[in-house]
């Protein structure tokens, strides 16, 4: 609990998420151009940056990055654990068995916070939007045999 007795997770940074969203709700009513004018100025100056920091990285850095991002989200892995589950899967998402060029996500159990696989992009969109529901994954297979 915080000391404004929310009963919040905590961010990256250790802040209440329940203070820092009010926080920012607050800012962005008082700034309320801030995003527009900087779009209007340079629209592609966020792209930009991504593709540079990407094109000047090799894989194995961005793996690295990406396991430091999922360690502060509570995703315990580390680079070798990472590695080895790449190799016996193949380089291959565990879902679709298609081999991903770019990064494979870590699939987690949200409540117990267990590794289950590495999964493409498109892939951990499916799982993330049905909230691992078998319930609902399930009723999208007997929607998709309709003919």
């Amino acid at each position: 609990m915080c000391n404004r007795g929310h009963r919040a997770e905590k961010t990256i940074s250790g802040n209440c998420k329940s203070c820092v969203a009010i926080y920012n709700e607050k800012w962005r009513k008082k700034n309320p151009k801030y995003f527009s004018d900087r779009a209007q100025k340079d629209p592609d100056r966020i792209l930009d940056n991504w593709q540079r920091w990407y094109k000047n990285k090799t894989q194995a850095q961005r793996d690295l990055s990406r396991i430091r991002s999922w360690n502060q989200h509570g995703i315990e892995i580390s680079l070798s654990k990472y590695n080895n589950l790449k190799r016996f899967q193949q380089n291959k998402c565990a879902i679709c068995k298609k081999t991903e060029s770019r990064s494979l996500s870590v699939d987690h159990n949200h409540r117990t916070g267990k590794i289950r696989g590495l999964v493409c992009r498109k892939c951990n969109l499916i799982l993330g939007n049905a909230e691992d529901s078998t319930r609902v994954l399930t009723s999208a297979i007997r929607y998709l045999k309709i003919k």
